[in-house]
């Protein structure tokens, strides 16, 4: 059986069971593991917006050796 985790949920991170009766450690913990799974996100998104802007620039032209001064 494969120990991956199941694909997160595209609109709220999975959170697990932290109940009032969870320790503190516990609590933080999971509040950690949320807050870096919307940081991902939101560097996914970003990736995404800053990819899409690249591919809407024009190419750059190939750069050229300047001209040999004879002089």
């Amino acid at each position: 059986m494969s120990k991956h985790r199941p694909p997160a949920s595209p609109t709220s991170p999975q959170t697990s069971a932290v109940n009032a009766d969870s320790s503190i450690e516990a609590i933080r913990a999971e509040r950690s593991r949320v807050f870096d799974e919307l940081m991902r996100r939101q560097e996914y998104k970003l990736l995404q917006a800053v990819k899409a802007r690249v591919e809407s620039l024009p190419p750059v032209p190939e750069a050229h050796a300047p001209p040999a001064n004879d002089g």
